[in-house]
């Protein structure tokens, strides 16, 4: 092939690469880029461990499971997304979840995943009382 014809293929393979994932993301995910199917399994019927308001979720969850001795996965000393204090939590949080619909929350897809580098937290599943106060929070509208 000219060299003229393997650089078309190639251009135009990578915009229609693009465009396809374009139309699939557009398709299956919000603009958050969570699944609008919105199918990840979240019993809202369920019994919470405790109240489920944000300041008890950070209390008896996000804080000393996601963020205790500062060698979890969420502390200061690692990057990405910090349980530091309450409120910039609830701000980072919030990103990631959708009000009144737990079952489109990012937050309970990684909850209730199996999958090794996704689920959290990792290595084991939190109780199902303690995940149900967090996906009561959600359905209840997440409010602060």
């Amino acid at each position: 092939m000219r060299r003229s014809t393997i650089e078309h293929l190639r251009v135009t393979g990578v915009a229609a690469l693009a465009a396809a994932l374009g139309a699939a993301l557009s398709v299956g995910c919000s603009s958050s880029g969570q699944a609008s199917s919105c199918t990840t399994p979240a019993p809202t019927t369920c019994s919470p461990l405790y109240d489920p308001t944000y300041e008890q979720v950070f209390a008896r969850t996000l804080k000393p499971t996601c963020a205790a001795g500062g060698s979890s996965c969420h502390s200061a000393g690692k990057g990405g997304f910090l349980v530091d204090d309450i409120d910039a939590t609830y701000t980072r949080i919030s990103e990631r979840i959708t009000p009144s619909k737990p079952e489109c929350s990012v937050v309970v897809d990684r909850l209730y995943s199996t999958e090794t580098g996704y689920a959290m937290p990792p290595g084991a599943q939190l109780s199902e009382a303690e995940r149900c106060s967090i996906v009561q929070w959600i359905a209840a509208g997440a409010r602060r």
